[in-house]
């Protein structure tokens, strides 16, 4: 059985938390920042939007939706396509 100090322990101890980010592109410069950024990330998005096949095309989201289970994979899906459509109205 795990109890609840071990559990606190392993979560705390060494680097905190269990997924880690690093950069897949250079972003060092000034013009490396705005094609991963704005603007240069308002292009995918736009793409995203036509067609929401895309999400895998120019994200790593299917290393994240390989994670969940099938059914879930959907609305995931569609809530990104939807929070990318709220971004680019309001632009």
């Amino acid at each position: 059985m795990i109890k609840r100090e071990e559990s606190l322990k392993y979560h705390s101890s060494g680097r905190r938390g269990k997924i880690e980010i690093h950069p897949t592109k250079a972003c060092l410069t000034p013009r490396e920042m705005r094609l991963c950024y704005l603007p240069g990330a308002s292009f995918p998005s736009s793409e995203i939007i036509k067609d929401s096949a895309n999400v895998f095309k120019y994200t790593s989201k299917e290393i994240l939706l390989e994670l969940l289970p099938t059914v879930r994979q959907s609305l995931v899906l569609e809530m990104l396509v939807r929070l990318l459509q709220s971004q680019c109205r309001r632009e």
